[in-house]
């Protein structure tokens, strides 16, 4: 059919210049910004100057000002589209906020969220098609997390790893001038070591027989924050009885996921929709295989286990250990402790491809 754009769009452009190795800039010269002047968009560009940048924006940002814009449009990684969320969610009014689409082009190493949006629409992985995808997508609803430390609570659209992963994920930072073949260096380096790490991981499975929005994942308001019912006081104890179920021992890593993609050739949880109020767990235990991990890795990842849950909770053993392991949330280092995660559906918005039916990108069933 035709293409029919809503004039007149106008964007808030994010470019983050020591994204990616440097590209992103280049990225945003070479295709974002032709491609909106051809489309007739309208944008207010701001290069950002330092970590942190952009979630200072999101927080100081008028309201009304805000409500302008189509769309914050983020020509960089996951690490700023992080911070745009967390930003949002800051703010007294965080209710109205996070209603504004956001949108990424891939300009970072990490391009999950791009990447698990566009496999959803069934479009190319490629920069072009990201910038399309900003000018005809919708305004879509996404799942977004409570993230919650002893010391904090964050806020996430992607993932929450601890042990190899996200060791892979943090250490790769001295290697930033690589691009995205940091991470293999990484990669390497750790299952070298390959370091074996005790924890208790307990999840909340998801109940089959009751729709997400019936069973509480659906967003409740509780004032300053969204509501994370589903979660006790950090400093609680956890019993089966309450309907958690609980994994101990020696592990790998743990990798709670919400999209499909954790990098363009990490195709990790098939099942992950936009907006189906899950998070996908995955546990890699002690005993499995260095050669097994070589190949999850190299994008074979039909024998990782992945269990649907609403809410996640990690209990490393902070021993000796614990000084050479990580935790992150969209492959942003968090502080390393006890940790767990609650699934809001539909609370954020991106823009996304609505796909041939008219309906939006898997949202609330599998495209």
């Amino acid at each position: 059919g035709s293409l029919t754009l809503p004039l007149p769009r106008k964007f808030l452009v994010l470019v983050n210049p020591a994204s990616g190795s440097g590209k992103a800039r280049k990225m945003y010269d070479c295709h974002v910004h032709p491609m909106f002047e051809l489309a007739e968009a309208q944008e207010e560009l701001v290069v950002t100057e330092r970590a942190g940048h952009g979630r200072e924006l999101m927080q100081n940002i008028d309201i009304e000002e805000l409500k302008t814009f189509t769309a914050v449009v983020i020509v960089s990684g996951d690490g700023l589209a992080n911070e745009v969320v967390n930003g949002l969610m800051d703010r007294k009014d965080w209710e109205t906020a996070i209603q504004t689409p956001i949108a990424v082009i891939p300009g970072g190493s990490g391009n999950a969220l791009v990447c698990s949006l566009l496999h959803a629409a069934g479009e190319p992985f490629t920069p072009n098609s990201a910038v399309f995808a900003v000018l005809r997508g919708q305004a879509t609803p996404i799942d977004l997390a409570t993230v919650q430390t002893r010391e904090k609570t964050h806020y996430c659209f992607l993932s929450l790893t601890w042990g190899l992963v996200a060791d892979v994920d943090i250490n790769s930072e001295k290697y930033r001038f690589m691009g995205k073949s940091r991470f293999t260096v990484s990669f390497l380096s750790s299952i070298i070591s390959y370091p074996k790490y005790r924890a208790r991981l307990y999840y909340l499975p998801v109940d089959d027989s009751v729709p997400p929005e019936e069973d509480g994942t659906s967003c409740l308001y509780e004032g300053d924050t969204p509501r994370a019912h589903l979660l006790p006081l950090l400093s609680d104890g956890l019993s089966e009885d309450s309907g958690w179920k609980c994994i101990a021992g020696e592990f790998i890593t743990i990798v709670a996921v919400m999209l499909t993609h954790l990098s363009p050739d990490l195709h990790v949880a098939p099942d992950a929709t936009v907006n189906g109020g899950v998070v996908y767990v995955s546990v890699t235990q002690g005993d499995v295989p260095r050669m097994m991990m070589i190949k999850a890795f190299s994008g074979h990842t039909g024998a990782i286990q992945m269990i649907p849950a609403k809410a996640v909770r990690i209990e490393p053993d902070v021993g000796e250990q614990a000084r050479h392991s990580y935790m992150a949330i969209d492959g942003e280092h968090i502080e390393y402790g006890a940790v767990q995660l609650q699934v809001h559906k539909g609370l954020g918005r991106v823009l996304a491809i609505r796909t041939e039916n008219g309906s939006a990108v898997n949202a609330g069933s599998t495209v």
